[in-house]
């Protein structure tokens, strides 16, 4: 079902609760701080710039692939073009400004 509840889905952000545990392993290198720092960044801007929407219906929602990255690419025969995508067991129906 495209419509179940998957944590990495960021329309399910409020449910993961504290992520402070998340960020342990980060806190516990020092060469992890700027990764740290970023992501500290980025948790924030999302709390005060897309929870806060009402009933989040202000985002549109679509088909999203859910874990689109280099090893579910297919190039076509010459090796120069995307041909297609595969691996759609992530595919969620959620935020569209999710998905890279």
């Amino acid at each position: 079902s495209l419509e179940r509840t998957h944590l990495w889905d960021l329309y399910n952000f409020e449910q993961v609760g504290d992520t402070e545990e998340f960020l342990k392993p980060l806190k516990q290198k020092k060469e992890d701080h700027h990764k740290l720092n970023l992501l500290n960044k980025s948790v924030a801007a999302f709390r005060s710039n897309v929870l806060p929407l009402e009933k989040k219906s202000q985002l549109r929602k679509g088909l999203v692939h859910g874990d689109f990255n280099d090893a579910n690419i297919v190039l076509d025969s010459s090796k120069t073009k995307v041909g297609g995508c595969i691996d759609f067991g992530d595919t969620l129906w959620t935020w569209v400004v999710n998905d890279p």
